[in-house]
């Protein structure tokens, strides 16, 4: 069978950009996850300070030491919408890509149209080594 359109070849495009999407959010995940864990360490590192800046010995260095912090928090917090907004933008990007390469490989499938290889590496071991499972082939 002529694939005149080649199908198998713009389906796998489309499942690509799909997946770039995907790893944008994970990406993006990362980075605001990274900032609500290192804003957390940050005000526990802050509250301890402030707890030994009450005992007149060390009062200057806690002092200093906590305006350093009180710093940091406060450009975190400024950062903190913009990782927000990407992250919700990446997801948004991710949805429609991800229907999309799911309603084109339906249609593939229901027109008998032949469809790319779907590699999955996942965390299937035999006798120490990888497997890797091919679907979706015709």
């Amino acid at each position: 069978m002529s694939d005149e359109y080649d199908s198998r070849r713009r389906l796998a495009h489309i499942e690509q950009l799909a997946e770039r999407r995907h790893v944008a959010v994970m990406k993006a995940s990362d980075f605001k996850n990274g900032i609500a864990t290192t804003l957390f360490a940050l005000r526990r590192d802050l509250a301890a300070i402030e707890g030994e800046s009450r005992s007149p010995r060390g009062r200057v260095e806690s002092e200093a030491r906590a305006k350093e912090v009180r710093k940091e928090i406060a450009e975190l917090e400024a950062e903190r919408p913009a990782a927000e907004d990407a992250y919700k933008t990446a997801q948004a990007e991710w949805n429609a890509a991800q229907s999309l390469a799911d309603a084109c490989r339906k249609f593939a499938e229901e027109k008998k149209l032949p469809l790319p290889l779907k590699f999955d590496s996942g965390a299937q071991i035999d006798n120490g080594l990888p497997v890797v499972n091919v679907r979706g082939g015709k």
